[in-house]
């Protein structure tokens, strides 16, 4: 690792969805394109294009590295998660920002949180890696002896009009506070992976992102993890975080 902390620097990573025909709107039988990906390998995407009877291609290599469409939830944790994990739960902790990029239907919900019903008691293997990461955030910090944290929640709502707490009942207003650097809303404390609390904060992330009746047209949905540090130890993580 470079002398240069990993939370100063930003890192890319490319994630190919594997071709879908099941007649939703996301069907690869759609009306074709001008742009469509032509090839990729391990750190570059290749983008063909063709306008009238003009044909070229672009070759993208800022990817640290390209993950193709046979890419499981574990491949993309394994290659994404351990450091900002490390730098996140740093003495004195570090701040990390995990956000995923591409327009409707190309799979960040996926990547991010996983199926819906693997949040649900389904299949764990299924997780994305924000649950993920929760998880080995929990059993790092409850592996380290010469210091004690509690780990946080909350979940936000940016749109154009400002930003929403999903966990107060009346999804009021946050506020952003210039002096501290920390968003002013509902904060809720998480013991370990299997906790009630951590599953019920994600109940209205995917009411929005899975299409559920929603009053409002959120342009991004964002749980916030934050640790504080020192406070009262923390349990033993459960069976999930090991």
């Amino acid at each position: 690792m470079s002398s240069e902390s990993l939370a100063q620097q930003t890192q890319v990573y490319m994630r190919i969805r594997p071709q879908v025909f099941d007649n939703s709107g996301h069907d690869q039988r759609g009306c074709s394109v001008h742009k469509a990906l032509d090839t990729w390998d391990d750190t570059s995407v290749t983008i063909s294009s063709q306008y009238m009877f003009s044909k070229g291609a672009n070759t993208y290599k800022y990817p640290k590295r390209v993950f193709g469409d046979q890419a499981t939830q574990d491949d993309v944790f394994d290659a994404v998660m351990p450091e900002l994990v490390n730098e996140f739960t740093a003495v004195g902790g570090r701040n990390c920002l995990l956000i995923a990029y591409g327009q409707t239907g190309t799979g960040k919900t996926h990547t991010i949180f996983g199926p819906k019903d693997s949040l649900s008691g389904g299949d764990i293997t299924m997780w994305g890696v924000f649950p993920r990461g929760v998880a080995a955030i929990l059993d790092k910090i409850n592996s380290q002896k010469d210091t004690t944290s509690k780990l946080y929640l909350q979940d936000i709502e940016f749109q154009i009009f400002g930003c929403l707490d999903l966990l107060d009942t009346q999804k009021k207003q946050v506020i952003f506070n210039m002096r501290t650097g920390l968003f002013e809303s509902t904060r809720k404390e998480v013991t370990c992976i299997d906790d009630q609390v951590f599953w019920t904060t994600f109940r209205p992330t995917f009411s929005t992102f899975l299409g559920e009746k929603d009053p409002f047209l959120p342009l991004a949905n964002h749980p916030i993890s934050s640790k504080e540090c020192p406070q009262l130890g923390i349990p033993s993580p459960s069976e999930y975080a090991s």
